[in-house]
């Protein structure tokens, strides 16, 4: 914009000139022309800048941490009048470690819209989100811009990685054991009105039809301790925390894989949450909540208020041991 303003200072130094040089009715209506044609033209773009929107939208919901992820950004006139460019700054920001990087885009603004592919990359675990921090509209000369504000938003979730993990035949059975100590159709099942991350497979189709609402059979009574259990515990360090969350998805698909029942529970604040993974689809829709934790200032070695039981995961078990032998030494 500066570079623009310079060109138009001097085409109107030059109208000085002219009408100096020149007195006569051409020369000042020239002058007259160039010195009111900025404002002329600011007052034809107001409509087209104020109805200028952006649109985010990201390729994936759940990626795995490690590769690209494209993020569509959109700028578009709901009047469909054509604006000069717009100018906006796109902030990443992962949720769980903290990350940001921000990057300056200039689009110009068509009638029907202009779409820009912008990649970037999922260093880290965590839910990632991407806004629009400020956008600026210029009109159709270039030389004035307004602000513009959105709330437009784009996430993706960044998963952990998932790898084969060896366990000692016999430790699987004794979990396979203690694990059908908790059965879904037991007298503890109660008829609730659904809630996430409940699984899908637990609706009770006949029931909700009825109520004209989604009714599950879940068992909130806290019973059925049999039942294996993750405890992931974050570590400030976001490596050591990506390998634990690794950890921990490969557990819960080993034991889904084998279909045996388990429960994931986490601090979150003050508040211990737990979501009972039954199938492989429950994984990836508690996930979103699992990622969204920041990453404490100081390490913790243990999750305040939970019984150190099942079967446990934490960033000191990672840092000492990576050969697959972690759930049997959390059972001893």
């Amino acid at each position: 914009m500066i570079r623009r303003w310079v060109v138009y200072l001097l085409i109107l130094a030059l109208a000085v000139v002219f009408y100096i040089l020149f007195i006569g009715y051409f020369s000042y209506f020239t002058l007259i022309f160039v010195a009111v044609f900025p404002l002329f033209s600011l007052l034809l773009s107001l409509p087209a800048m104020w109805s200028v929107q952006v649109a985010l939208e990201a390729e994936r919901l759940q990626q795995e941490r490690g590769t690209m992820v494209a993020v569509a950004v959109g700028l578009h006139s709901t009047l469909r009048l054509p604006v000069y460019r717009g100018r906006l700054v796109l902030q990443m920001k992962n949720r769980m470690t903290g990350e940001t990087e921000q990057r300056v885009l200039r689009m110009p603004v068509y009638g029907r819209g202009i779409r820009s592919k912008q990649v970037f990359q999922l260093t880290h675990c965590g839910v990632v989100q991407w806004t629009v921090k400020r956008m600026w509209v210029y009109d159709a000369l270039g030389l004035f811009a307004i602000p513009r504000w959105t709330k437009s938003i784009a996430s993706v979730v960044s998963t952990p990685k998932s790898y084969e993990t060896a366990v000692d035949p016999e430790l699987l059975e004794s979990v396979r054991r203690e694990g059908n100590g908790w059965e879904e159709d037991s007298a503890n099942m109660e008829i609730r009105q659904y809630r996430p991350p409940d699984s899908p497979r637990l609706v009770h189709w006949k029931l909700s039809a009825r109520f004209d609402d989604l009714m599950v059979r879940a068992d909130d009574s806290g019973e059925g301790q049999g039942m294996p259990r993750l405890y992931p515990v974050w570590d400030q360090d976001a490596e050591v925390t990506d390998r634990m969350l690794d950890r921990l998805t490969s557990l819960s698909n080993f034991l889904s894989d084998r279909q045996l029942p388990h429960e994931i529970c986490w601090e979150d604040g003050q508040e211990v949450c737990r979501v009972r993974i039954r199938a492989d689809e429950d994984l990836p829709s508690a996930l979103p909540q699992l990622l969204s934790i920041p990453l404490p200032e100081r390490r913790n070695d243990l999750i305040a208020g939970v019984e150190a039981q099942g079967i446990a995961v934490d960033a000191q078990s990672i840092r000492r041991m990576e050969d697959g032998s972690l759930l049997e030494e959390s059972r001893q």
